[in-house]
């Protein structure tokens, strides 16, 4: 620099001002060519990449139905717990329900066997007359001249000790 405050210019011969850009230009090729790998590059590796994500794509839409499912399966299971709950309740009304059953029945069954085994009835005699005909029999011939009816002798009196009692009274009436 100078004193004067401006700058002192430096002059470069041509030459090297054309190898200075020939060069920047090789750079910027040789950049290009690179960029143009690389970019080729990526494309194969995405490309063999690319069944890899739709397959991490798919695990994780799976994993979210599947978190989906078992959000139903804890719902489902905590309904059947709440449900067995209450029925154990009931169970246990009705376990206390059988225990008052059992308690009357045992005291029926206790007054049941305390009772007599036996009633005592009053005898009963029956008597019975047999004025059947005979199962042999058929229906009779009609009455004609030729076939006058039958004379049939008198039945003969029954034994006063066979005779049925008519006047009598039994204990089971109360009188004597």
């Amino acid at each position: 620099m100078t004193t004067e405050g401006r700058p002192r210019s430096i002059s470069l011969p041509a030459h090297v001002g054309v190898l200075i850009g020939v060069s920047a230009g090789a750079y910027a090729l040789s950049l290009a060519a690179v960029t143009g790998l690389q970019a080729g590059s990526e494309r194969a590796i995405r490309a063999e990449r690319e069944p890899v994500a739709a397959a991490i794509e798919r695990l994780a839409t799976q994993g979210g139905q599947l978190n989906a499912r078992l959000e139903e399966a804890r719902a489902a299971y905590e309904a059947a717990a709440a449900r067995y709950a209450a029925t154990g309740l009931g169970f246990q009304d009705v376990a206390a329900r059988l225990a008052d059953l059992t308690a009357a029945v045992s005291e029926v069954s206790d007054t049941a066997a305390s009772l007599p085994t036996g009633v005592n009835r009053p005898t009963v005699r029956t008597y019975t007359t047999t004025n059947r005909l005979p199962a042999t029999a058929t229906k009779p011939a009609p009455v004609t001249a030729a076939n006058p009816a039958p004379v049939f002798a008198p039945a003969p009196a029954i034994a006063p000790a066979l005779a049925p009692v008519t006047n009598a009274t039994t204990s089971a009436s109360g009188k004597p």
